[in-house]
């Protein structure tokens, strides 16, 4: 049976196969090096800058990032997911995809500053949007500061050298009616593969 939910980790999966699979291809890697694959759990706030308090929930991402020939830029692709999320009484914890390049504006030892320009593809938010399909296509614009935990903890070539608290701010520039567009997201980015 094919779901929205199937749907959403159809572009993760395309991007795994598009990439090389060997790290050692970083050094002569061609449009696209070898991914990383990260788990994410963090927390989630949207409507941050709206009249109401925001909703505050866990969030859990799952991301490939890829990074390509083009000095600091990345390429991303991954599922996020808020288990608990309840509005209204009723759980909504559909899954949603993010995909998008990423731009690193400043980049040092212990912290880095991206700029992501994202599609979003998850549960609508608009009411008439909802009443015709449950899932929507969104433009996110969206600020990190990554702090490097990893190589100011441990050794900056080995495996845990990814290993990151993030902060990201975003602004959903399509796809609202009455909420805020303003979600801010932290956590934990922690590499699964090298």
């Amino acid at each position: 049976m094919f779901t929205p939910q199937i749907a959403a980790l159809a572009p993760l999966a395309a991007l795994a196969l598009l990439v090389p699979a060997a790290a050692g291809a970083q050094a002569r890697c061609r449009p696209l090096c070898a991914p990383v694959l990260l788990l994410q759990p963090g927390l989630v706030a949207e409507d941050i800058a709206g009249d109401a308090s925001p909703e505050i929930d866990l969030n859990l991402r799952l991301v490939t990032a890829v990074p390509t020939r083009i000095a600091r830029t990345r390429l991303i692709a991954g599922v996020q997911w808020t288990p608990l999320r309840e509005m209204e009484g009723r759980t909504h914890n559909e899954p949603s995809v993010v995909y998008g390049p990423i731009f690193t504006l400043h980049d040092t030892r212990r912290f880095a500053l991206e700029l992501d320009v994202l599609g979003a593809f998850g549960p609508a938010a608009r009411a008439e949007d909802a009443a015709e399909r449950s899932y929507t296509h969104k433009l996110l614009l969206q600020g990190d500061l990554l702090i490097k935990a990893g190589q100011l903890m441990a050794d900056p070539l080995g495996r845990w050298r990814d290993l990151s608290v993030y902060a990201m701010v975003g602004y959903v520039a399509t796809g609202l009616d009455e909420r805020s567009p303003w979600v801010l997201l932290s956590g934990v980015s922690i590499p699964i593969t090298p």
